[in-house]
Parts: structure tokens; sequence; C-alpha cells
């Protein structure tokens, strides 16, 4: 679990935590110019795994699993914005529909596309169209 605090450069209380500086190899990197935006890099990008690991006496072992699941790392923001109103002027041109993936829980269900759609019309009525981000447009930008 990874968490990501954001405030002000001008803001001293959090002096005694680390800048979130860019480096090669940071897992976490903030770039200003010539679009504000984060760059996460996960430390486990991975196919399906049907392995779990168990505690012993002996210290650990991995024992197959009757189901698979998938490695991800959980990443939190924390955006400290002070008594201003957090602005996200572009934030609709960043939503996409993704496509279903088998499911990790069979307990829970993927929405639809017109689902989706349809919460995305109810948020942003002048909208145009949601349109649809699929595997094969995945990339990663440094």
């Amino acid at each position: 679990m990874y968490v990501v605090l954001v405030h002000s450069p001008d803001e001293e209380k959090y002096s005694d935590f680390p800048l979130l500086e860019e480096s090669e190899n940071c897992i976490c990197a903030f770039k200003a110019d010539p679009n504000p935006h984060f760059i996460w890099r996960p430390q486990a990008m991975s196919e399906t795994h049907s392995f779990s690991l168990m505690e012993n006496e002996g210290g650990v072992s991995a024992e197959e699993c009757v189901f698979e699941y998938y490695v991800w790392d959980d990443v939190s923001l924390a955006l400290d914005v002070g008594d201003k109103v957090l602005q996200l002027p572009d934030l609709r041109k960043s939503v996409r529909f993704c496509e279903n993936m088998p499911p990790i829980n069979k307990q829970r269900s993927f929405q639809s596309f017109e689902d989706a759609e349809a919460i995305v019309q109810e948020l942003w009525p002048e909208s145009g169209p949601l349109q649809e981000f699929k595997k094969s447009d995945f990339h990663i930008n440094n």
C-alpha cells in the first residue's frame, strides 16, 4: 500500500516528509510540464496467479489455489488544497469505459457500457459519447 500526499510546495507542515522527486527508479513522480500529471510505475505488473504465500513454522511456502487472482499495487493520493476548491476541468476528457475482463471476485458484476454511459451523461449532460478504452490502447508514457 502506498500513500502519496500532494500539497503546495509552500506548505511547511509536511517538511518532515520526503519530496516527490523524479528519478529513474522512483515509483511515483509528478511532472508539471507541459501538462501536469502523475506517473505511477507499478512494482508488480503481472498476469494472473494461482498460488498463495502461506506462513508456516519454517517460514513461508507457495501453495496452489483453486482460483486465480491478480497482484497489483494499492495507491492512495491525498490532496491537501487548504481552503481552496479542487478544480478538475479536464476530468471528463479522461473518463473511458474499460472492456470486461474475467472477474476477480465472482460475487461482483461488471457494469455494462450502456450503464456506464448513462452515469457519464448524468454527471456531464453536455459531454459527448463515452469512449471505450481497450487493452490494445494501453501504453505508458514517461
